[in-house]
């Protein structure tokens, strides 16, 4: 499972001052007190960073229990430049070389994130990545978000994947081709037990590389956090059911992206994601359904929802339909609300469906006259007893309209929310705090 914890960022450190912080000595002294009220204390506190590293000079107890919030996770970004983001791991890294250290043992998750391709690595010096791997025993989870592949040290990689780690987090990463997914592969380690894919892309788009010639490393168990279609296509050549008969995925959230080919035509029905879905629906919680389609108004010949196999989805607990965009140029937009109806009556676990999130905007340059009016269209009345309908354990629905024209700070003032509430059906379950509005 991904760390959740609280943490802290370590970049900004200097080496010898985060030496001096961070390393407990038998030089700190204080009065002692039980470690159930510390432990409360520091649990009180657990977003006040400041606070927690002052109490972590009052006793050895404080220190212990406050490095827990403060150093679970740390964190590597450089939205500025790419160079200091891996300088600042290097700096990390010679921290934690070092022959006894007493914060380490805290981390759990260690995330790198920077967006752009240009960063130079040039390392400190000689490091001891053994006295590094014993130093980090704790560690089960490793994020990278918006990376290339040709800016990551070979280096890290394989200090990472040396670690017991369980959990896999990729997310907006670019320059996936055949030879960097089969070198990602190769380096799992035994104890890794879940993942994320979202955003994954190869250089070329779109492009499904071939990694068939070593099946056996994509063929062993997976266990998917979170999935998209987009990082899905990657790996057709491996995943395709039709292709590997006893394939062993489970995916707990799946997001579902619109396609597009090299003319940016339409492709909802893709043949290999839907198999793939078909393929793991029993295993799936949580489905995104994204109908955004760039700048493309709605064809109304097209199936949108209808096609979506998920006769199978027997455990689904959460839907999101997002980015139903009401468009002036398309004059069958405001039927969707009866495609969405149609969908929800196809789905084949009402009474495990615990939450539902449907998504509207509006394109720019639209008055808030034309959009309130399109906004009335929609059969709203019809939607919510459709939902109470069909899904009697139901415990959330959630509505967002988006598009711009924000500025209403308070939601009794706010023209699509005073709209929605005019609705009784609307009104009154949102009082009973099943309905949820929201305007962004």
């Amino acid at each position: 499972m991904p760390i959740t914890h609280h943490s802290s960022q370590i970049s900004s450190l200097q080496r010898g001052t985060a030496r001096d912080m961070l390393i407990s000595s038998d030089t700190v002294q204080g009065p002692i007190f039980s470690l159930e009220i510390i432990a409360e204390i520091i649990g009180y506190l657990h977003d006040d960073k400041k606070t927690l590293l002052t109490l972590g000079l009052v006793s050895k107890q404080a220190l212990y229990e406050s490095r827990h919030h403060l150093f679970s996770t740390v964190y590597f970004s450089g939205p500025y430049n790419g160079f200091q983001v891996w300088k600042d791991f290097d700096e990390f890294l010679w921290l934690v070389d070092v022959a006894w250290t007493s914060f380490t043992p805290t981390i759990q998750c260690i995330s790198i994130q920077y967006a752009d391709d240009t960063a130079i690595l040039v390392r400190l010096g000689d490091i001891s990545l053994a006295r590094i791997r014993t130093n980090l025993p704790n560690v089960k989870s490793l994020r990278l978000l918006s990376l290339h592949w040709t800016s990551v040290p070979s280096y890290i990689l394989d200090l990472v994947f040396q670690l017991h780690i369980k959990h896999l987090s990729l997310d907006g990463m670019h320059d996936c081709d055949a030879t960097n997914l089969l070198d990602l592969f190769r380096r799992f380690p035994p104890s890794l037990r879940t993942l994320d894919f979202k955003g994954m892309r190869s250089a070329k788009i779109p492009d499904r590389p071939d990694l068939s010639k070593e099946l056996s490393i994509f063929h062993r168990p997976f266990r998917f956090e979170t999935l998209d279609s987009q990082s899905l296509l990657l790996f057709e050549s491996v995943w395709h059911p039709s292709i590997c008969h006893d394939l062993d995925i489970k995916v707990k959230s799946f997001r579902l992206q619109p396609l597009y080919n090299k003319v940016w035509l339409h492709q909802r029905e893709d043949p290999f994601i839907f198999r793939f879905l078909q393929h793991i629906a029993p295993s799936l919680e949580n489905l995104k359904i994204s109908m955004a389609c760039l700048a493309l108004p709605y064809d109304p010949k097209t199936s949108l929802l209808d096609p979506i196999p998920v006769s199978q989805c027997i455990n689904l607990r959460s839907l999101e339909i997002e980015k139903i965009r009401l468009e002036e140029q398309a004059p069958y937009s405001a039927t969707i609300i009866d495609v969405v109806q149609n969908f929800l009556s196809s789905l084949p676990s009402p009474r495990t469906l615990q939450a539902i999130s449907i998504g509207i905007e509006f394109i720019a340059m639209q008055s808030l006259k034309r959009r309130l009016t399109m906004l009335e269209l929609f059969k709203w009345s019809s939607l919510v007893e459709t939902v109470q309908r069909l899904f009697p354990n139901l415990n959330r629905l959630a509505i967002h309209i988006g598009g711009g024209l924000c500025w209403f700070e308070n939601p009794t003032s706010n023209p699509y929310i005073y709209l929605l509430r005019r609705i009784t059906k609307v009104r009154d379950l949102e009082e009973k705090g099943v309905i949820e509005l929201y305007v962004h």
